[in-house]
């Protein structure tokens, strides 16, 4: 059998003296100093399987003490039915959150209340159609009603289409009224929602005509009756609305995506408030560009920021952002990139800048991602969080304390067909945890548990982190080491062996850091 060492340790302290202490667990607080315990308890050693030669697997538990951390964040999973999403998340008059999106692939419309802490109030699956549905887009009305946009099957012409969806939910999550929207002839999606100043609204995405798709924007009333429908786009082109931004005069902007093949662009069209055409532009950054406009924010002073994401050199995508002028220039005022990741949502920070929503890669992870950019799109901060699987954030929300929280979905591991809603708040400082732990994993040939000369550090070994909701996995990076960040609480890690010949490293020691 092969002996492996799991070594963990807190960063900026001497290590552990390895002749007395053969496994350290520190928990790592920033800015104030609190009494911790890490025990590695006699007790929690185990055998797996009660037959010799099976692996031997050390159990480690800590616990963290509570106390005032400036800038601490959070992190939230919530239940559903294995493959839940959230798509897009409002702050509520209460300071907590609501949250859209689907249950279960789409059988219901996902509506979940959450207080500002993130914990869970409700979680109502709405059923608003036959088949098929899915919020996109949620906003909190003046008087504290929730109203949703995205798509649901109904019963068309000739079998069930798909159609714009707007509906109204009181603050506790009755729906107080539900329109299908659009032709009963096509297949039609709404992407994102905007409340007017006359308490109507207006609705951009796309009408699938069979041989392309062309851009969609509809207005209703304030009961969410459709007041007129308009379309876009040229016979040989798919062009969709992912998102609107409103000018101070009134005037429209549609951001999406216009694919003339062989090539995909930032798609920006300016419309009245009639949705009548005042321009429409393409904007690409490389002589073949497949790039794709997700999110727009306007400026004071009248232009508008853009962000999507474009093709990487090595593979991938990067994400795009731009700042264009208000009158459909050519050349944007400027545009940054950032490797290995693509950008889902944007908005305005407390500061004349931004936050953006990614997808980012990771040591071959999907990370959940936010950034933080100055006005001129330079980047601030970042911060990766993930479980082990599949993380992403597809909206978000500046919060009043200068902070944000972004909502998407989590997968449980890297071969997880499973999906849970996920909401993560994240201080103004770019801190989500200022707890963490870390430590290293290395082959022990001569069982002494101690790291020699010559025992390598093992890569890509599978690493879980269990606490009683939920449970996070991790990979050890080319040294061997790894680093979970974590939330206040008592949690259990423990390495994932590829078979039965590899065991841990026993130790019975205790160990109190202060």
């Amino acid at each position: 059998m092969k002996k492996i060492y799991l070594q963990i340790f807190k960063k900026n302290m001497n290590m552990c003296n390895k002749t007395t202490q053969q496994i350290c667990f520190f928990v790592f607080l920033f800015r104030k100093i609190v009494m911790h315990f890490c025990n590695v308890n006699p007790n929690r050693l185990h055998l797996i399987n009660p037959t010799p030669m099976y692996k031997n697997l050390i159990t480690l538990i800590f616990l963290l003490l509570t106390g005032t951390l400036a800038g601490q964040g959070w992190e939230r999973v919530y239940p559903g039915l294995g493959n839940d999403e959230a798509s897009a998340v409002a702050i509520t008059p209460d300071q907590g959150y609501v949250m859209t999106g689907f249950y279960n692939g789409g059988e219901k419309t996902l509506l979940i209340k959450v207080d500002r802490d993130g914990y869970l109030q409700w979680s109502k699956p709405l059923q608003l159609g036959s088949g098929v549905e899915f919020g996109n887009s949620i906003h909190v009305t003046d008087d504290t009603s929730y109203v949703i946009a995205g798509a649901v099957n109904v019963l068309g012409s000739s079998g069930l289409v798909r159609n714009v969806l707007l509906a109204k939910t009181n603050s506790a999550g009755e729906v107080i009224w539900n329109k299908n929207l659009g032709s009963l002839d096509f297949d039609e999606e709404g992407l994102d929602l905007h409340i007017l100043a006359d308490g109507g609204y207006l609705v951009c995405g796309f009408r699938d005509l069979g041989d392309h798709d062309d851009v969609l924007l509809l207005r209703t009333d304030s009961e969410g009756n459709q007041m007129w429908l308009k379309t876009y786009g040229m016979p040989d082109r798919d062009e969709r609305a992912n998102a609107i931004a409103i000018a101070d005069n009134g005037d429209i902007l549609l951001v999406g995506e216009n694919f003339d093949n062989p090539f995909t662009y930032f798609h920006v069209l300016r419309l009245d408030s009639d949705g009548e055409p005042i321009w429409e532009n393409n904007y690409g950054i490389l002589s073949a560009p497949n790039d794709k406009g997700r999110d727009v924010v306007a400026t004071a002073d009248g232009g508008f920021v853009l962000a999507g994401s474009t093709p990487a050199s090595q593979g991938g995508t990067n994400g795009l952002i731009m700042k264009i002028d208000g009158d459909g220039n050519d050349i944007p005022l400027w545009i940054k990139t950032f490797d290995q990741s693509e950008f889902y949502g944007l908005v305005s920070d407390r500061n004349s800048g931004y936050f953006a929503a990614v997808k980012s890669e990771v040591n071959c992870l999907d990370f959940l991602y936010v950034l933080r950019m100055d006005g001129a799109g330079n980047e601030i901060w970042h911060e990766n969080i993930g479980r082990g699987g599949v993380d992403v954030a597809f909206d978000l929300v500046a919060t009043e304390d200068g902070g944000v929280t972004a909502a998407g979905s989590t997968s449980p591991f890297v071969t997880s067909n499973e999906t849970n809603p996920y909401l993560v708040y994240i201080g103004s400082t770019g801190v989500i945890y200022t707890n963490y732990v870390k430590g290293n994993v290395f082959h022990d040939f001569n069982d002494n548990c101690i790291q020699d000369p010559g025992e390598p550090n093992l890569r890509n070994w599978g690493l879980k982190l269990d606490n009683p909701t939920f449970s996070r996995y991790f990979i050890s990076d080319e040294f061997g080491e790894f680093t979970f960040r974590v939330d206040t609480g008592s949690y259990d890690l423990s390495i994932l062996f590829p078979n039965n010949y590899w065991y841990s490293c026993d130790s019975g020691n205790s160990t109190e850091f202060t």
